[in-house]
């Protein structure tokens, strides 16, 4: 049976992501490994922006030591930067995008969404919609296909401003290449798959009992 460590506030959701190297944001079906499994029961249905990790996450998914987006399976989760590699190397297994799309991995939709991120590019979801023409459904797909590849990560969070210069609504998400925003030496190793995945495993066990790899694949969202 796991611990919780009891996570209060955006600050200790930090660090504490970082101390277990990779972290799915909502339960998973493997005890303890996710951040809500750590957070007092009841704060995710919380109105108080305070308590509520859906309001936490708009800081630290944004903290320097950490990299944000849909990760675990094309649901939200983080990967400390330290072995941000390694899950690369596990989960693009030496392949570009190029490949993913020839192997079926990712549609025809997400391939072409990745290839309109010119180099050094950051783009917005609303700007990827006027750029392509696609139905918000469709985009939403196709980002996330892109980010459980590790091919874009969610670089930042914006609100739109008002016609009286007050901000609304739910922040908007801004996309990159990791590789392009982090740099190469953060994003790519020269260690094996299965020396990475040694210490994918290794990390995830610091926080969560895990009996069957087979299950921890299928959460991660590796083919």
């Amino acid at each position: 049976m796991y611990r919780a460590q009891n996570v209060l506030n955006a600050s200790e959701a930090a660090d504490f992501i970082v101390q277990a190297g990779m972290l799915p944001f909502l339960r998973c079906g493997i005890d303890g490994f996710s951040l809500q499994d750590h957070v007092p029961q009841g704060w995710f249905e919380s109105d108080d922006h305070e308590l509520n990790p859906w309001y936490w996450r708009y800081s630290f998914a944004l903290d320097d030591q950490i990299a944000y987006g849909k990760f675990f399976n094309r649901k939200l989760g983080f990967v400390a930067k330290e072995l941000f590699a390694d899950f690369v190397n596990v989960k693009r297994n030496g392949r570009a995008a190029q490949q993913f799309f020839e192997d079926g991995l990712i549609s025809g939709e997400a391939y072409r969404l990745y290839e309109s991120f010119f180099p050094g590019a950051v783009k917005s979801s609303l700007e990827l919609r006027e750029d392509l023409g696609l139905k918000r459904s469709v985009l939403d797909r196709a980002l996330a296909e892109l980010m459980n590849e590790t091919l874009i990560v969610i670089l930042d969070f914006q609100q739109r401003i008002g016609r009286y210069g007050c901000p609304y609504g739910w922040p908007i998400a801004y996309y990159g290449k990791p590789e392009e925003e982090f740099g190469e030496e953060l994003v790519f190793c020269h260690r094996t798959k299965a020396q990475s995945w040694s210490r994918l495993m290794r990390s995830a066990h610091k926080i969560a009992q895990i009996q069957d790899e087979n299950q921890m694949l299928k959460v991660l969202g590796i083919h």
